[in-house]
């Protein structure tokens, strides 16, 4: 048999070869033939497709559920920047703020925000910085104490003041980190604007540091609505030291 110009997946044994079939439809080849020789027609013609069709609707499935599934509610979105914690840090954070707060943590999330790297990249990381703002989805700060010196002279943070009360800010006292006001043309400090707008959060249980040398401050962003939920991340924070107990 000449099978240079053989068009079909078949082999020559095949039980389709075994029928003539020449004067025969698809639909009557396919029915002449047995068990054997419907499955491999079966096999030849259609299983591949089959497979491959049924491959791209589970992963078609998968990327629009991953687009479409219900997210967790954000509880509070926390800024992370230039600064690492770990995975291990904030599934716990997540996992205990959510305890204290009686909240579901399969349903609720504490947001980590961390694109931003104002010490290598500072407009970039200004943009992203001034949308989470503006959106309200970024409600607490952590960073290195350098970056902190950068940015709360523009007035993006509240003061201790207005977050903690008086027997938190006395026994957070020799933890606050200050910083004056610049003016509007950003040409001088305001006289007399100074004032404890950062809290340093090195060595509590979440944030070790990680060997990053630079004391890590919190702040809290100006806009931030919900301070209750505020004041009780800062005490989960300071949770191992027992000073907000």
């Amino acid at each position: 048999m000449n099978v240079d110009n053989k068009k079909t997946a078949l082999n020559d044994d095949s039980e389709l070869y075994k029928h003539s079939t020449d004067n025969m439809t698809e639909k009557e080849k396919f029915r002449s033939l047995d068990a054997k020789g419907k499955w491999e027609f079966f096999a030849s013609y259609y299983l591949g497709k089959i497979v491959l069709t049924i491959v791209i609707i589970g992963l078609l499935g998968s990327l629009l559920w991953n687009i479409f599934k219900p997210r967790p509610n954000e509880v509070i979105g926390v800024i992370v920047t230039d600064f690492v914690m770990s995975e291990e840090e904030t599934a716990r954070v997540n996992a205990d703020f959510m305890e204290v707060l009686g909240l579901d943590p399969e349903k609720n999330e504490v947001n980590f925000l961390t694109n931003m790297y104002f010490l290598t990249d500072e407009y970039n990381s200004m943009q992203y910085f001034a949308v989470h703002l503006a959106s309200g989805d970024g409600n607490v700060v952590i960073m290195p104490e350098s970056v902190f010196k950068n940015l709360a002279p523009n007035g993006y943070f509240l003061t201790a003041e207005e977050f903690l009360s008086e027997k938190e800010l006395s026994a957070l006292s020799d933890r606050f980190v200050k910083s004056p006001l610049i003016n509007d043309e950003l040409t001088a400090y305001v006289e007399g604007s100074e004032a404890d707008y950062g809290i340093l959060i090195s060595g509590t249980e979440y944030v070790s540091g990680n060997g990053y040398k630079e004391p890590i401050v919190l702040a809290v962003c100006g806009n931030t609505k919900d301070l209750d939920k505020v004041d009780q991340l800062i005490k989960l924070l300071f949770k191992n030291l027992c000073i907000l107990e």
